[in-house]
């Protein structure tokens, strides 16, 4: 189900639930953009996590969301150079493989520090409307996180075209 569907559950999210989110304990790096973007595309997190399955059951592992967010950079990626067309498997990879480092670095940064991220993602977040427990709607962060990827996006593309 995308975050887009509506649920009674999980559609308020605090930044210290956020915070976790983005920043796991159990990792050094955890790759917080992408999983900011995960949780616009598939969230709101319940009880902390994103989940999938029947009726939200399953709460999504490590390895399903580094999987998920190897899709969405190949996704990603293959926009900004192909926008929307569609290239079979082989073509896909012709053109990943002749992505810069440097590119992908800037789109999914894998080595963010938690004070400097979560202080991006905080002033992302700065204009939002919070209920009386500081809580944010879930759907006025999807759509800053949307914006503010497809901004990031779009810088990509021009610097790949300019």
């Amino acid at each position: 189900m995308k975050g887009s569907e509506k649920s009674d559950v999980g559609m308020l999210l605090g930044e210290e639930e956020l915070l976790n989110f983005l920043f796991p304990p159990s990792k050094q790096y955890s790759r917080a953009t992408a999983r900011l973007y995960l949780l616009a595309d598939y969230g709101p997190l319940v009880d902390g996590a994103l989940r999938g399955g029947y009726q939200r059951s399953h709460v999504l592992s490590d390895q399903e969301l580094e999987e998920m967010i190897r899709q969405s950079e190949r996704e990603d990626i293959l926009r900004i150079y192909m926008g929307d067309k569609v290239l079979r498997p082989d073509e896909q990879e012709d053109v990943l493989s002749k992505v810069p480092l440097k590119l992908k670095e800037k789109l999914y940064p894998s080595k963010e520090t938690k004070h400097l991220y979560a202080a991006k993602v905080l002033d992302m977040l700065q204009g939002l409307h919070k209920d009386e427990n500081g809580n944010y709607k879930f759907d006025d962060i999807q759509k800053a996180v949307q914006k503010e990827r497809l901004r990031r996006l779009e810088e990509a593309r021009q610097v790949v075209y300019h």
